[in-house]
């Protein structure tokens, strides 16, 4: 092969890279404000509390291993472009095997904040149905059994990358599953957010209250993530190699969680209290109620309604 042929074969890699980290390094300039601003929020206003305190330390959690991903991003780049800048040739070799410490600690980094975004998610669904655990149990068994699967993924990544007798796409038998499960309970948790808020925004006319309830299911339901995940699953079954939503879903990762921190912290969200009804397991239940016309004749009618709960709770 030439060397024009050469060059034109790796040119692709070389620019996807250098892309990521691009995109990557925007979205955690958004994500540093963001969290500057959330924790400003709570150290001011004295929000720092034994019973959210494990909230705050996954935050700050979120916080450190976005910014480790980076750097590591930032290090296999700059190394790549650096230090093996002499031929493009030289520059693919080191992006397609960079150092093993470097590797499984990006992977580690990556899937450890999966597993604390998708469990704050999980933590949000339960609070918004009224602590049932019913609702949440499904997605709460997804997410520890990703979170399984993607330390074994990263197992069999390192034996790979140290030479071991295994097969060479091992750790695929234990990833896909793992992004599959990350993306089941990261859209159901989705859909039951936006279900319940849905369900309690409902007036007497049964009207959602205009764009406030629209931030709020975006905010509350981390829909930013989930949209997100699926872009970066759809754009791997579809082999489209730019990487973009790769790029963009370690910070995102981090970013959801924090927003809804943030809109808690600013008293934007509702009082927990309001999210009790009687009935946790559905926001809606059938009223049985006695319709007499004139004849005096009775007919039982059944209404769907939305349940409003009072200053204590309750229904």
């Amino acid at each position: 092969m030439s060397s024009n042929a050469d060059y034109a074969a790796v040119l692709p890699l070389r620019t996807v890279y250098f892309d990521m980290l691009v995109i990557e390094s925007l979205f955690y300039g958004v994500y540093v404000a963001l969290f500057l601003v959330t924790a400003y929020t709570i150290f001011s206003r004295h929000q720092i509390h034994f019973n959210v305190i494990g909230l705050h330390i996954a935050i700050l959690l979120l916080f450190i291993f976005s910014t480790i991903h980076l750097a590591t991003k930032w290090t296999i780049v700059r190394n790549a472009y650096v230090f093996n800048g002499d031929t493009p040739l030289t520059t693919v070799d080191y992006l397609s095997a960079p150092p093993f410490s470097i590797e499984i600690l990006e992977s580690t980094v990556f899937s450890t904040s999966t597993f604390i975004a998708d469990s704050i998610l999980v933590w949000r669904t339960w609070i918004i149905w009224g602590r049932d655990a019913r609702v949440a149990a499904i997605p709460a068994l997804a997410t520890i059994a990703g979170a399984i699967l993607g330390y074994l993924s990263i197992a069999q990544e390192g034996r790979f990358l140290l030479n071991k007798p295994i097969k060479s796409d091992a750790y695929v038998e234990f990833s896909t599953p793992y992004f599959y499960l990350s993306l089941g309970t990261t859209v159901l948790c989705t859909v039951l957010i936006i279900l319940r808020i849905v369900l309690m925004s409902r007036g007497a006319k049964g009207r959602l209250r205009s764009y406030r309830s629209a931030i709020e299911m975006i905010v509350e339901s981390a829909a930013l993530y989930s949209i997100t995940l699926i872009g970066f699953i759809a754009t791997g079954m579809l082999n489209i190699q730019d990487g973009y939503p790769q790029a963009m879903l370690g910070p995102m990762t981090g970013i959801a969680p924090t927003l809804i921190v943030c809109r808690v912290a600013l008293g934007l969200s509702r009082p927990d209290p309001t999210w009790h009804t009687r009935t946790n397991a559905t926001a809606v239940r059938f009223n049985r109620s006695e319709a007499s016309d004139h004849t005096g004749r009775s007919d039982t009618v059944f209404t769907l309604s939305t349940l409003e709960p009072t200053a204590e709770g309750k229904v």
